[in-house]
């Protein structure tokens, strides 16, 4: 992609990002090599779950508790969250990714997320993804 078109869509500048949510679905993403590729950077991994604090899954980054969010999101100028926790458990990240500072939140609960207004949220919902490809693979 153009620099200029980069810049005009805010692609041009390295984010910093966090997981929420160490589980199932959470431990390949921190694997992911595409998203550094594309200036995006884990700056850390949360999970309150206490027996996976402390842990270092595959990509490196030590799980830590989610009380402390605020920290490294202050920290490490954290722009994203990545919620990848049960759906009872992803308001209660919501909230707190919001109170951290966290501009955006990227959301694979299968739940909808009361944000402030200024927060963006974008659902990720993988049934309707696949919905979407068995219907273009409908014949005729």
């Amino acid at each position: 992609m153009h620099f200029d078109t980069r810049k005009r869509l805010g692609l041009n500048q390295r984010r910093n990002v966090v997981l929420i949510g160490v589980g199932t679905l959470g431990k390949p993403l921190l694997c992911y090599r595409n998203f550094s590729e594309h200036a995006y950077e884990f700056a850390a991994a949360f999970d309150s779950d206490a027996s996976k604090i402390g842990e270092k899954p595959p990509g490196g980054i030590i799980v830590r508790d989610i009380k402390d969010l605020p920290a490294v999101a202050k920290e490490f100028s954290v722009d994203i969250a990545i919620i990848t926790t049960s759906a009872q458990g992803a308001q209660e990240a919501a909230t707190a990714a919001a109170a951290a500072g966290v501009r955006g939140i990227l959301n694979f609960a299968p739940v909808h997320l009361s944000v402030p207004k200024e927060m963006k949220v974008k659902k990720v919902d993988l049934t309707t993804e696949f919905d979407n490809l068995a219907y273009h693979l409908q014949p005729g």
